[in-house]
């Protein structure tokens, strides 16, 4: 017979299985991305509503997502490029706790997480880390202002917003084979800044569900008036390198011409073409474009030369009706929905469909 602990505990692995290969949020919590370091780990992020001191933090990490979880620690450039952008997008307090902490019988930071030694890189605040340290003084990051978050050193009683860093090991399916892809992103005046970021959050997590596999293409190109390409179709960049440049896009204000936009997009796979591959387009936008029937027009040429169009709403004030035009009268090609900070969550639906095995 089992013990009602052991029991309780398989029940609890189980529960957190699901919760992290499903992405269901505990009720606090928002999740705001996922880091992938492989084709088959990933980190996924999860940042909290509530204030807690260190102990807790940590605690309530492993508590609800396993014990494998942590408060965040950051060992690559590139992941604290990644995650320093995805706070900028979800802002929902000012300082938050990582899993960093004194250690005082050897004298250096270490990540509480896997006792690795931080980064040499650690982008400390001014007087930071403290010069004179107790076996209680902890890592928090404290996010300022645009793309400025310092890492400072305080007591771990003290009360911040955590982020959680949950592991994902498994094989990633490979959504879709020999498959080329180009996003379309409006970067108008009537998205708005702030919006605009989501957006690039959104674009950047939808690349990484293809970058797993060396056969998808991936290209990016913004428009307002009109419309400039910043990742072409033949790029050989990394996948990290792609993530970058996805969120460093410019915002370009501007008016909404969405045909052009297409039409680029089009130009795309004429000027690097593959033959029996699946084509496809997602237009990332608030469908409020400056002509509607060239917009049309635009999604007709694609279709006839077999090219997939996909829309995603940006706002929830979305013009719905042009959406359902972008993506081609079909209602099970157009995503929204009714937050712009839930925008991530459209991610996976979205990738799912692209695949050509699920129609």
């Amino acid at each position: 017979m089992i013990g009602t602990f052991t029991l309780f505990s398989i029940l609890q692995i189980l529960l957190t299985t699901c919760l992290v290969s499903a992405r269901v949020v505990p009720k606090g919590f928002s999740h705001i991305g996922s880091f992938r370091t492989s084709r088959t780990d990933e980190e996924n992020y999860y940042i909290s509503s509530n204030k807690l001191q260190w102990p807790s933090a940590q605690q309530s990490c492993k508590t609800l997502f396993g014990t494998n979880s942590s408060t965040v620690s950051v060992n690559t450039v590139e992941e604290w490029n990644y995650l320093k952008s995805i706070i900028e997008v979800y802002d929902v307090g000012s300082t938050y706790w990582t899993a960093g902490m004194y250690d005082r019988n050897s004298n250096v930071w270490r990540w509480a997480s896997d006792n690795s030694i931080l980064p040499s890189w650690a982008p400390w605040d001014t007087n930071h880390p403290v010069s004179n340290p107790s076996a209680l003084h902890r890592v928090l990051i404290a996010h300022t202002n645009h793309n400025v978050a310092p890492w400072r050193t305080v007591s771990n009683s003290q009360l911040h917003r955590f982020i959680c860093e949950v592991p994902y090991s498994s094989p990633i399916p490979v959504l879709c084979l020999d498959m080329d892809l180009v996003i379309v992103l409006d970067s108008s005046a009537s998205i708005g800044s702030h919006n605009y970021k989501k957006a690039k959050n959104f674009v950047a997590e939808l690349v990484a569900e293809f970058t797993n596999n060396d056969a998808n293409r991936i290209a990016f190109l913004i428009y307002s008036d009109t419309a400039t390409s910043v990742i072409e179709l033949g790029n050989t960049l990394t996948p990290a390198q792609i993530s970058t440049a996805i969120r460093d896009a410019p915002y370009l204000k501007g008016s909404t011409a969405t045909h052009i936009a297409i039409e680029q997009a089009i130009e795309q796979f004429k000027s690097s073409p593959r033959n029996n591959i699946a084509k496809n387009v997602v237009v990332v936008t608030d469908g409020e474009s400056t002509n509607a029937a060239l917009t049309a027009a635009a999604v007709k040429t694609a279709t006839d030369l077999g090219i997939r169009t996909y829309s995603v709403g940006v706002t929830p004030s979305a013009d719905e009706d042009e959406l359902l035009v972008i993506g081609a009268g079909q209602n099970d090609y157009v995503f929204t929905t009714d937050e712009c900070d839930k925008l991530i969550s459209l991610v996976e639906p979205v990738a799912r469909k692209i695949c050509p095995d699920d129609d």
